[in-house]
């Protein structure tokens, strides 16, 4: 895949993209959304 084509995703929860870190997808309520490794504890443990 070309790099024009690859998709940037966003972190829903600090911004960061794809291209600066690692984001895993997860679904919630039928919606697809982003974390990046740093913010997956918060989504785990619920510190928000």
């Amino acid at each position: 895949m070309a790099e024009a084509e690859k998709q940037v995703h966003q972190c829903t929860r600090c911004g960061i993209t794809s291209k600066d870190r690692v984001l895993l997808s997860a679904e919630f309520n039928g919606e697809e959304r982003w974390v990046c490794v740093a913010c997956l504890p918060y989504l785990i443990h619920g510190a928000e």
